[in-house]
Parts: C-alpha cells; structure tokens; sequence
C-alpha cells in the first residue's frame, strides 16, 4: 500500500501568504529583503534596457535605493495593517467577549454553560492556549457560584492537562490536585479517577515511572467506584491507554501491546471516533519496538485517516511522525521527508503530550 506525505505550510500560496501578511519578526526581515532585492533587480533591469547607469554608484545612489525599499515596504505594512484591521474577530475572541459580557452582567450561571461544549472542542481541534485563556474565565465563575464540579473538571482538563500538553508542569499539578479534592467535596468518582489519571500521565511526561505507575493504580482502583458504566469504560479506556504508555517507557513491550488492546476494545464498544482515533498511533509505536513494521504502518495509515476525519491534530502529528520512521525504514526517503514535514509544520502550532 502506497502512501504519502501532505505538506500543509510550505507551498508558494503558503510561501507569499508568509512573507506578505506575516506579523512575526522573520516574516517583517524577509519582507525587507526581498523589497530590497525587488529594487536592485528593477534597476538592473532598467540599466540594461537603457544602456547606462540610472542610478551611480554613491551615497545619494544608495539613498536612493534605501528610499524606494522603504517605500515599498511601508505600502505593504499599509495594505496588510489596512486588511488586518476589517477582518472579524478569532473565534476564541468572540467567545472571550461574550463571557466577558456575561460575567459583567452577574449571568455566571450562563458562563458555566458554556464549559463543556468549548473545552472539547478546543481540545480536539488543537486550540490548547486558547483552551487554558477561556477555562480561567469559565473557572473564575464557577468559583463564584460554588460549582465545585464544573471548577474541577475546568482544573483537571483545561487548567491541568493542558498544561501538561504545553510544557508546564508546576502549573499543571497544582491545578489537577486542586481539582481532585474538589471532586472529592462533590463526591464525583470519574472527575477524582480523571485527576489520578492525569497526574499519572504527568509523572509518565517526566521520567518518574515509578509515581506514574503508583497513580494509575490509584485511577483504576477509583474508576471501579463509577457508577455510570459507560463512563466507567471511558475512563478505563484512558487508564489503560496511560498504562500502555507507561509500559512502552518502561520497555515492557508486550505488557504495553496487552494494554492498549484493552483500550482500543472499550473504545470501539463507545463508538466515539474522536476517542477511538487515539489507540492507533501508541499502537503502532508499540508494534514497531516488536518489530511488526507493516503491521505498524498500517495502524499509523487507519489513524491517521480517522485523525483527519474527526479533526485529531495531536494524533495525526502521532501518526505523521510514525509513518516518517516506517517508510525511512523502509527505504522510502521522499515520503519519510514528506511525513516529518508535515508534522513538524502541525507541531508548530499545536504541542501534544506523548509525543511520539
């Protein structure tokens, strides 16, 4: 089965997008050289058709040159600045003003609404600073209210692993232990099992297997306590993918395989593509350490499909970077090249936890 790589970023519509309405330093760096060589090339173009030389070679000539970069380059800033301007506000803005506006009013109760909706969906589309900004204001008013649910379920997921996701590890576990004892004032099972879980896998992110393997424990053990059954299979599905994980780190492969077969299985029982889709690329990272590489190569080809359908950027940067160690092993240098491309220009814009 052939496949190949999809670049996202770096084609020439990418390119000039780029260099003519970047805002960053390189994008305002690149602009004013490349109106610089612009002039040069003009008037060399100029020289040539004329026969002689427009512009000497001196300081007023230099001047000259610099004057019609400058030029050049304010216009742009002028048109850019001009089309920033009339462009409708981000959607993560227009939900931040809209809480805003609700929390001004006292309507705190609608601003906690508003949580559950947003937090997935910021999540699986890959939103995750956004996800943190809208989670201390939709945190803030469940505080005020005294939702102790809706705040540890905030703290737990958009102020707890989300961080992790990015990096901020202190911050992530301040957040999520806070948010477990709240879920423990509230008596909710699957928030405290959903904080254990967390703090397992935040343990796993940085090397302490050992306190890893100590929460999931204590995950499972509250998990058992859910009374919902399909949440307690969500939430197993989720401890035995942390597992998997952990058993992966630890070198234990086969133990690892067992795992996230276990996950996969209570995932496909929900019918939940957005959860399912995570199983494929830990499967195949797993089944390449077996040695199993068309085997893994077709789990990473399944995910990283359903990962596009469903909007998954965290898995299909997983699987694009799977697809780029099996095809490289394979002999395949260009789609191996491709694949990396692509997930190093998704990564760019969405960190992800476990990465592959």
């Amino acid at each position: 089965m052939a496949v190949t790589g999809r670049s996202t970023v770096w084609t020439p519509i990418g390119i000039l997008r780029w260099l003519f309405s970047g805002s960053g330093v390189s994008s305002h760096l690149v602009r004013i050289v490349a109106f610089l060589g612009l002039v040069i090339s003009v008037l060399q173009t100029l020289d040539y058709a004329f026969g002689k030389r427009l512009v000497p070679h001196s300081g007023l000539g230099y001047a000259l040159i610099v004057l019609a970069t400058v030029c050049l380059y304010t216009g742009n800033e002028a048109i850019r600045l001009g089309v920033e301007s009339r462009r409708p506000p981000g959607l993560t803005d227009a939900f931040v003003q809209q809480i805003t506006e609700l929390q001004e009013s006292g309507r705190h109760e609608a601003v906690v609404r508003y949580h559950k909706q947003l937090s997935r969906l910021l999540w699986v589309e890959g939103r995750l600073e956004s996800r943190i900004r809208i989670g201390r204001l939709i945190e803030h008013s469940a505080a005020l209210i005294g939702n102790k649910r809706v705040q540890a379920g905030i703290l737990i997921d958009d102020l707890g692993w989300t961080n992790v996701a990015i990096g901020r590890f202190d911050e992530a576990r301040r957040n999520i232990s806070y948010g477990i004892d709240l879920a423990e004032e509230c008596d909710d099972h699957y928030l405290a099992a959903k904080g254990l879980r967390h703090l397992g896998g935040l343990a796993d992110e940085q090397g302490d297997y050992a306190t890893a393997k100590a929460e999931f424990g204590r995950a499972r053990d509250r998990a058992q306590t859910i009374q919902d059954e399909p949440a307690k299979s969500e939430m197993l599905a989720g401890i035995d993918y942390g597992e998997a994980q952990l058993a992966l780190h630890e070198g234990q492969v086969d133990q690892a395989l067992d795992y996230i077969n276990a996950s996969e299985a209570r995932r496909l029982a929900s019918g939940d593509d957005s959860r399912i889709v995570r199983t494929y690329a830990l499967k195949g990272q797993i089944l390449e350490k077996r040695n199993e590489i068309l085997r893994a190569r077709d789990s990473y080809v399944r995910g990283l499909e359903l990962a596009r359908r469903v909007g998954r950027i965290d898995e299909q940067i997983r699987n694009l970077q799977g697809l780029a160690r099996v095809t490289g092993r394979q002999g395949d240098r260009g789609a191996a090249h491709a694949f990396s491309k692509e997930a190093a220009d998704l990564k760019a814009q969405t960190p992800i936890p476990y990465d592959a």
